[in-house]
């Protein structure tokens, strides 16, 4: 998972902020995402699915139900990856559109205040009930990988299980910058779209041939099977910024469609795609994940932009880095000698304590520090207004 106020000004040209979504049909355009407080609430709703999945895992829920329920919480991860390659890669195009460059080195400092002081509080708290014996043993090596971001290459225990997602977002950040300075906006699109496309093709190789056991997680972890499910976003940012012409397209094939169907076809395909097409099941989810995100940056007036916008899960949505740090430790790895718990949702008292804990003293000073390490523009813009919580 990584590792996301939503949006800084993405361009079509060096110029400062506004306060308008996406918009005028006539080019030359000035397409920029000011604050969409509808992405917090998407955010929301992707930890929601993790939270959910993960609390009737440890229930007594019927295991037939469980093979419908369980692929949500899977959802709720992609949804994560898309919006985090949406935003930052809409962050890095604006700094480039306004000052012809990309600091490198105050990219990788924002996303070390961005990650590390929650990371490093719940890494080393793990480590502390490991070694008074309070959860199960996780190796030293585990330990390390997680510092690495390489947890998707290496370990094997459930209390750190989910630090999967968000190495497999740093690793991402490791190579996505540079293509995006080194190449025209033009270049770096077709870089992304067509990588992700072998990627995608790859997979569905693989996994029809049969090239690793079904049993290993490679086709869930590994980024070359799934670099795609962040360069989906990647490359929605760029056709926001860079097409205004296929843009007001889109937004008016985007703003008519009813929003059940792009939701219900993408709960349903992740509850039982699966087993109809094993091969394009992720691929497929995609696609409609990534419509779906499109439709809330650019959709005006919809009933879904108020659901979004709703104060409670936007919230959840702020914290839910913290959250989903928090979660695996009480809803997967609760050792049995913390007894049994009453039922649900006393469960998720601790995580969301901890999490809104983290939000309030870890992360929001960090993020104010952060601001610190933003770019000078050509002309004033207030980027610390827009400050995202969770993936930048």
């Amino acid at each position: 998972m990584s590792s996301p106020a939503q949006l800084l000004t993405v361009a079509n040209f060096p110029t400062g902020a506004s306060e308008t979504l996406i918009g005028p049909a006539k080019p030359p355009t000035l397409h920029r995402f000011p604050h969409l407080p509808q992405l917090d609430g998407f955010r929301g709703v992707a930890i929601l699915l993790v939270l959910v999945t993960h609390t009737l895992e440890t229930s007594n829920v019927p295991s037939k139900w469980m093979i419908a329920v369980g692929p949500l919480g899977a959802l709720g991860v992609l949804l994560f990856f898309i919006l985090s390659g949406f935003l930052i890669t809409s962050l890095l195009v604006a700094e480039r559109r306004e000052t012809f460059g990309i600091d490198l080195k105050k990219f990788y400092v924002r996303r070390a205040l961005r990650l590390f002081p929650a990371f490093f509080i719940f890494l080393g708290t793990v480590f502390i009930l490991v070694q008074s014996h309070q959860i199960a043993y996780v190796s030293n090596g585990e330990f390390l990988a997680c510092l690495l971001y390489a947890r998707n290459f290496y370990g094997h225990s459930m209390v750190l299980g989910h630090i999967w997602s968000l190495s497999l977002e740093e690793q991402f950040y490791l190579c996505c910058p540079f293509i995006l300075r080194a190449l025209p906006i033009n270049w770096s699109f077709r870089v992304a779209a067509t990588v992700a496309s072998l990627i995608a093709a790859f997979r569905a190789i693989a996994i029809h041939f049969d090239l690793f056991h079904p049993g290993e997680p490679v086709y869930y972890t590994r980024p070359y099977f799934r670099f795609d499910s962040i360069l989906v976003g990647v490359c929605l940012a760029m056709v926001l910024v860079r097409w205004p012409a296929l843009l007001d397209r889109a937004c008016f094939a985007l703003r008519r469609l009813p929003v059940g169907l792009l939701w219900l076809p993408l709960v349903l395909w992740s509850m039982f795609g699966a087993r109809y097409n094993q091969s394009f099941y992720q691929s497929i989810q995609l696609v409609l994940a990534t419509i779906l995100l499109g439709q809330l940056v650019v959709g005006h007036g919809r009933w879904s932009q108020a659901i979004f916008r709703y104060s409670a899960l936007r919230y959840l949505g702020k914290i839910s880095y913290g959250l989903y740090l928090w979660q695996q430790l009480f809803l997967l790895a609760r050792p049995a000698s913390w007894g049994t718990w009453p039922t649900f949702p006393v469960w998720l008292l601790a995580p969301l304590i901890l999490a809104a804990l983290s939000y309030r003293f870890l992360e929001s000073p960090a993020l104010r520090l952060k601001c610190r390490f933003e770019y000078t523009p050509h002309r004033p813009l207030n980027l610390c207004a827009y400050a995202d919580p969770r993936s930048i």
